[in-house]
């Protein structure tokens, strides 16, 4: 159905707000908000805002507004659906359309089947009226108007859940900025400037998928990288935690849209206090991967937002040659970093997917860091070991034979240790 007329049919039977999280099945709907209604259109930083957002205005008008967003989001909106809009307690009118990614009998990522499977059964948990709508549903007139009808009455959310290609509206987002540094040039720089034993958190969406490109254009091992698929914003709390317990050398690909949505977790990271962790936010001040969806957040300071938050060190770049030379600079600290990089809208539309499961790289990833864990036991024993013996040559002599049998015991014994943590992690 085109988008357009979806609206207008939406508009004509009062309901004129919209507000939400973009989505990729529901692009050509976010897009044509963007384009032609972008004065009654708020995007959210999640779901759950956008339900209180859809309040507020209700609040205000007693019309009723429309929730959109991808079907991963309901987790974000659950609380605010239960404890504000639910009949039972406030009682507030909405309608919420729903992108079904990972729909049953269709083919898309692992993340997106998991979430496609509870989609249906969370909402009549919720006790959320719902009807689903694809390229084959007829009379969307009609189902509009009884949506409408229901939520009014109920006083409760009322769900349209949306399959792929419902929508077909042409029209395309054509929203660019104007810096210069592409994100893949900037990942693959920093990937470069540092140790190869730098580990390596990349948040949902392009960035993970640059990422892998890049290694495998490079012939570089995954055993380094964390590729987030879903829990959008998550990322940095999982990659500071990490490295403020693991005590190595950390970084995290970040996404504006992403950053956003979780921004309170930026005091959280800096309470950490590790010594060895950049916080990186590629800021093309868009929703790139489900439409190219402008954010409102092209006048926020995210540098200034990180110092007050507690980061140590924060930075902000738009040019190839500040971002050289920044990278430089930060080699010197250390602490919590954060460093924003502000990139080109354009990247490219062919990029691989990993071609191993979000299992399988957790799997190759702890493998690795807990055999690095394994081999420093063995060397710190190893070579205080030898080192008392170098620094107290006399006593060596004195007690050469009794000292080699000791070191020879402990020797077998951290072997032993080494192949147990090997053998666990293999069990993962």
């Amino acid at each position: 159905m085109d988008a357009k007329k979806f609206i207008e049919i939406l508009e004509s039977n009062n309901v004129s707000f919209f507000t939400g999280v973009p989505d990729s099945i529901l692009s050509s709907f976010c897009n044509e908000l963007q384009n032609s209604y972008s004065q009654s259109t708020i995007i959210a930083a999640n779901e759950g805002n956008a339900i209180a957002t859809a309040t507020g205005y209700y609040l205000a008008t007693k019309n009723v507004p429309m929730v959109f967003l991808q079907n991963s989001g309901i987790g974000n909106m659950l609380n605010p659906l239960i404890s504000l809009a639910s009949k039972n307690v406030y009682g507030i009118p909405m309608l919420l359309l729903i992108g079904w990614r990972g729909e049953p009998q269709t083919k898309d990522e692992i993340q997106h089947l998991e979430q496609g499977n509870v989609t249906l059964p969370l909402l009549e948990l919720l006790k959320i009226p719902y009807y689903l709508i694809n390229n084959e549903t007829k009379e969307i007139r009609d189902i509009i108007k009884n949506a409408i009808k229901t939520t009014t009455q109920q006083k409760h959310p009322v769900a349209f859940v949306v399959s792929k290609n419902f929508f077909n509206s042409s029209r395309k987002q054509n929203s660019k900025n104007s810096y210069i540094i592409h994100r893949k040039d900037a990942i693959k720089l920093i990937c470069d400037y540092y140790p190869s034993n730098t580990y390596f958190f990349s948040t949902t969406g392009k960035i993970s998928r640059e990422l892998f490109t890049i290694r495998k254009e490079t012939k570089c091992p995954h055993i380094y990288d964390f590729l987030m698929v879903g829990s959008m914003g998550h990322i940095s709390q999982i990659a500071a935690t990490f490295a403020a317990f693991s005590k190595k050398r950390v970084c995290c690909f970040d996404g504006d849209g992403a950053l956003l949505m979780h921004l309170g977790a930026l005091p959280i990271i800096s309470s950490l206090k590790s010594s060895q962790f950049i916080h990186v936010l590629l800021n093309n001040e868009m929703h790139e991967s489900v439409g190219k969806i402008q954010l409102e957040n092209n006048m926020v300071n995210y540098k200034k937002i990180a110092s007050a938050a507690g980061y140590k060190f924060s930075f902000s770049v738009d040019n190839y040659s500040d971002l050289e030379n920044t990278l430089k600079y930060i080699e010197t600290l250390q602490g919590n970093i954060f460093l924003e990089i502000k990139i080109s809208s354009l990247s490219s539309s062919e990029l691989e997917r990993p071609n191993f499961s979000p299992a399988e790289n957790k799997e190759f990833f702890l493998k690795n860091y807990f055999t690095q864990i394994s081999s420093c036991c063995f060397g710190l024993f190893d070579g205080s070991f030898r080192g008392y013996h170098a620094r107290n040559p006399h006593k060596s002599a004195r007690k050469s034979g009794k000292n080699h049998r000791l070191y020879l015991s402990c020797n077998r014994r951290m072997r032993s240790i080494s192949t147990t943590l090997s053998r666990i992690v293999l069990a993962f």
